[in-house]
C-alpha cells in the first residue's frame, strides 16, 4: 500500500527516544532519523501528568514511525533553529478512512 501523504513528509529529524530514568538520570535510545513534517504552531498542550505547556513546534510523523514517547528529544531542521527540543505530548490517530493515520508530537 502506498503512502497517500508521501509528499507531505519533507523533513528528516533525528529522534532520541526516551527509555525512562536510570541511576545516571534520563536514559535515551541512540538517535534514529525519521521522516516527518515540522510546523510552527503555537498551542497549549498537556503533558502526561496534566500540566499545561505552551508548544511552539508540532511534528507530524507517518504511521510507520515507531511510537515516540513524551520525554524524547528531537533535533529540529536548520530552518526551525536546529536545536534540540523535548517532546511534551503525543497524539496517535488511527481514525481510519478517510482520515490518514498519523503521530502528532508537540515540542516544548
Amino acid at each position: 500500500m502506498s503512502d497517500t501523504l508521501a509528499m507531505f513528509w519533507h523533513h528528516w529529524v533525528p529522534v532520541r527516544r526516551y527509555n525512562g530514568n536510570g541511576a545516571a538520570g534520563s536514559d535515551y535510545q541512540a538517535p534514529v532519523g525519521e521522516r516527518c513534517n515540522v510546523a510552527v504552531k503555537r498551542q497549549i498542550v498537556r503533558d502526561s501528568s496534566g500540566d499545561e505547556f505552551t508548544s511552539s513546534i508540532t511534528v507530524v510523523f507517518p504511521p510507520t514511525v515507531p511510537y515516540i514517547a513524551p520525554g524524547s528529544e528531537i533535533v529540529l531542521p536548520a530552518e526551525f533553529g536546529g536545536g534540540t527540543a523535548n517532546v511534551v505530548s503525543v497524539a496517535v490517530s488511527h481514525a481510519g478512512p478517510p482520515f490518514p493515520d498519523t503521530q502528532v508530537v508537540s515540542l516544548e
